[in-house]
């Protein structure tokens, strides 16, 4: 027999009294036993394994007498191919005599040998029991009244001749009531039709080993193990081994190897779903849970966002169950107080029994009588420590104790079902976001684009705008990859290949001039961030292109202006030589001048910079013409020598300097910058400040500083200007609403303990922004500004900048009359 079944086959046999073997003969007459179970050395003395390939220290236990007749009856069973039955006397270990009698079925292997399957009695005290029937008996009764095993003797109908007590304990009849029963009596109804009949088969073949389902007196059900042995032609002698516990044991685990399939199914379902086939993955999956809960409804419902009303959302019933689904939508929560305390403390309800059930709600019990619920499950869904719905399982046709391996299984059930829900929840809220992203940069003017560097370069977005960029629609950019080099042009291309190449490395916010479709030329400022694998591959480059070709125009302008203040302030230096005629022609180059910065006020205001730029040239422009009209005044009154001039001369290039010192101001405010510095932070403030002062004087807010001088930062200065910018810019337009007398921003530099860093603090005034905002304003596109305002990019680009190029953190919380951003930055000597 195979290896590993034989310590099972052994272990069954184990409680049979006598030896179950296999006896073979080989083509070239060696005899072996390849089986025998254990009782092989109660009975002869010989372990079974010492006969797996020679059975002859079997036949050394036969008495001498009776070796020969032994051998002649296995030749005529095997020469015949009939069942061998034969009892021979064996001398066993106490030197005493005993009887063995021997039954077994020979069979014709292919390999010319035979094998005989049967077994082996002792049947000594049969033997004796002939010569000396009360001694036999006495002994027998003596075996039998205290085996441990249930023990019965049928006769060929079927009919109970002995049992012993374990025996009637076992099945609750007295021995009396059995004898006047057949045996089958005691087999459930539910049972096979071969267990059915296991009594009879132990007539026809000799024994059985069966397990079976059997009913006792009081009705009860219990699992046996029977293994019949045939002790002659009318009598079977039968061993009962109640089984129900290891049948318990083996029904729950296979529930449980049931239970984790479904758990698999639903996982897998889920996994593999879409957002437009959820609904139908949750209704499978109720119907496979409400089917394995032995259930009559399966449902979801989910809460409001105030938790004052619930909606069944999902519903599984079984066949004849009436739906509940349509009837329960918007139903008010506070009208069953009792099981909405339950669920809102995150307990599970297990109701057995509506109707009896302790502490049950009149509320509760009114509503489930009127859906025919009888017994239910339910459990909360939570998310983030958040109740957002419940999970639960009715009966309907007949009441239902769940236990705790069921309750334990359908939380965790839900636990997946609330994570999907969680889950879906999120997507979709994606998508809005997607949805919302893809509106914005459709309508933006800016143009966005994504280029994928893997397996191949592509263009794998660009939105409309770039039509009013480059002339060039974004199907052309789809069809042809590699297109941005004809855009660019050709003194440019450099740059754009150092971009790709080694985009890490590059400035992020770099400047292109572009060929135009039409065939103009146009600056583009253009930010890209790098996306990487795990290996430091280029993958993907996002980015965003600007129009930037007035403002460079604008600059170019501004030149000029600066260039003729010179060429004034040169004039005026001469001015001792034919001063009439020279006062005239200053005056009339005055009138041209102003009416030239006219001109250029007008277009300065197209942007918000030449504006303010503007503004801090007023006051300048009016000082230096007061000073050429005071020198035609001096000039009429006679008051003009030389020492007059020079003063005038001195004090207009003071101002024309001032002038000049606020071009380079708003010049290196955005200057590029290729490597980090050491630098004050307070310096970065005050020079923000210089540059937003038009700001704060047009809006009557008032300025506090509190700088700490000695606090050194390491990153990029002119970057961190612009982070103070926008969020000084920030502050002023949230304070257009207050009254005037109320707008303070106070700005503060703080250094943190142990040297671990300092804390920029810009404080405004004005309305707290709403708690539901605040995650989201450091999102692209996402503004708070009325709309043509903003459009959401100051605060994305000051976070890029802090944490990615300051090593820094950024964050916003409200003050009791107002909002705080705060800029967390290491020290130098904490990098």
């Amino acid at each position: 027999m195979d290896n590993i079944k034989v310590p099972i086959f052994n272990k069954l046999t184990s409680k049979v009294p006598g030896i179950i073997f296999q006896f073979r003969i080989s083509p070239n007459g060696k005899a072996s036993m390849p089986f025998a179970n254990e009782r092989l050395m109660d009975i002869f003395g010989v372990s079974p394994e010492s006969v797996v390939e020679d059975a002859d220290s079997i036949f050394g236990k036969v008495y001498g007498e009776d070796l020969e007749s032994l051998y002649d009856s296995i030749e005529v069973s095997r020469s015949n191919l009939t069942d061998w039955e034969y009892e021979f006397r064996i001398v066993s270990q106490d030197g005493d005599l005993r009887w063995i009698r021997g039954v077994a079925r020979p069979e014709l292997q292919e390999d010319k040998s035979f094998l005989w399957n049967g077994y082996m009695l002792d049947v000594t005290d049969k033997i004796q029991v002939e010569h000396n029937n009360v001694d036999i008996r006495a002994k027998y009764q003596g075996y039998f009244e205290n085996a441990p095993e249930g023990l019965f003797v049928l006769d060929r109908e079927g009919f109970f001749i002995e049992a012993n007590p374990e025996a009637c304990k076992m099945t609750g009849y007295s021995s009396t009531r059995l004898y006047g029963m057949q045996a089958r009596e005691l087999i459930n109804p539910v049972c096979n039709s071969s267990q059915q009949k296991i009594f009879e088969k132990s007539f026809t073949c000799g024994s059985v080993d069966e397990e079976v389902l059997l009913t006792k007196a009081s009705g009860e059900s219990f699992w046996a193990r029977l293994v019949t042995s045939r002790v002659s032609d009318d009598l079977v002698i039968v061993f009962c081994e109640d089984i129900s516990q290891r049948k318990q044991q083996e029904e729950m685990l296979s529930r449980q190897l049931q239970f984790q399939k479904l758990i698999a199914t639903i996982s897998s379902n889920f996994v593999n779903s879409t957002i437009e086939d959820f609904d139908e993955v949750v209704n499978n999956a109720l119907a496979l849970c409400g089917t394995f809960f032995s259930s009559d409804r399966c449902y979801v419902f989910l809460f409001s966002p105030d938790h004052k009303l619930m909606s069944n959302t999902h519903e599984w019933c079984s066949e004849g169950i009436e739906p509940q689904k349509d009837e329960l939508q918007n139903f008010v929560i506070s009208s069953i107080n009792w099981w909405w305390g339950e669920i809102s403390n995150r307990r599970i309800i297990n109701i057995d029994d509506v109707n009896n059930y302790p502490g049950l709600g009149s509320k509760e019990k009114e509503l489930f009588n009127a859906q025919g619920i009888q017994s239910l499950l339910s459990i909360p869904m939570i998310n983030n420590g958040g109740i957002f719905g419940f999970f639960g399982l009715d009966r309907v046709v007949k009441a239902k104790d769940w236990t705790d391996q069921e309750v334990t299984q359908f939380n965790l059930v839900g636990e997946i079902i609330s994570s999907v829900f969680s889950k879906r929840k999120a997507e979709m809220e994606l998508r809005l976001s997607e949805n919302r992203y893809r509106l914005l940069a459709e309508n933006a003017r800016d143009v966005i684009f994504r280029i994928s560097f893997f397996p191949q370069k592509k263009y794998e977005y660009v939105s409309p705008s770039s039509v009013l960029l480059t002339g060039y629609t974004p199907e052309e950019y789809y069809k042809n990859p590699h297109l941005d080099l004809d855009v660019v042009n050709e003194d440019n291309i450099s740059l754009l290949y150092s971009m790709y190449q080694n985009p890490g490395k590059s400035q992020k916010l770099i400047v292109l001039k572009l060929n135009h479709k039409d065939g103009r030329q146009i600056w583009c400022e253009q930010s890209n961030v790098a996306f990487y694998d795990e290996k430091g591959n280029l993958m993907a480059v996002e980015g965003i292109a600007r129009d930037i070709s007035n403002q460079k125009e604008f600059e170019h302008k501004l030149k000029e202006l600066n260039q003729q203040l010179l060429e004034k302030k040169e004039a005026l230096e001469s001015l001792n030589q034919n001063l009439e005629d020279r006062i005239a022609v200053e005056v009339d180059k005055n009138r041209g001048l102003d009416h030239l910065m006219a001109l250029q006020e007008r277009q300065a205001a197209l942007g918000e910079m030449i504006a303010s730029i503007a503004h801090q040239w007023r006051q300048p422009l009016n000082l230096l013409s007061l000073a050429i009209y005071d020198l035609a005044d001096a000039f009429d009154f006679g008051e003009l020598d030389k020492k007059y001039i020079e003063n005038t001369v001195e004090e207009m290039n003071r101002v024309i300097q001032g002038m000049s010192k606020t071009i380079d101001d708003f010049r290196s405010f955005f200057k590029p910058e290729n490597e980090k510095t050491i630098f004050p932070l307070a310096r970065v403030v005050n020079n923000t400040i210089s540059v937003m002062t038009p700001y704060f004087e047009k809006d009557a807010i008032r300025l506090l500083k509190d700088l700490h001088p000695e606090i050194e930062v390491e990153g990029y200065p002119f970057q961190l200007e612009q982070v103070v910018a926008g969020l000084l810019k920030n502050a002023v337009d949230a304070m257009h609403d207050i009254l005037p007398e109320d707008r303070e921003i106070s700005i503060k530099t703080i250094p943190l303990p142990q040297a671990k860093g300092c804390r920029l603090e810009v404080i405004n005034t004005g309305q707290p922004l709403p708690d539901e905002l605040m995650p989201r304003i450091f999102e692209p596109y996402f503004t708070t500004k009325p709309e043509g305002k903003g459009v959401g990019l100051g605060l994305y680009i000051a976070k890029t900048i802090v944490e990615k190029s300051m090593n820094g953190n950024i964050f916003c919380e409200n003050t009791s009359n107002g909002v705080k951003f705060v800029v967390l930055l290491p020290l130098v000597n904490s990098l």
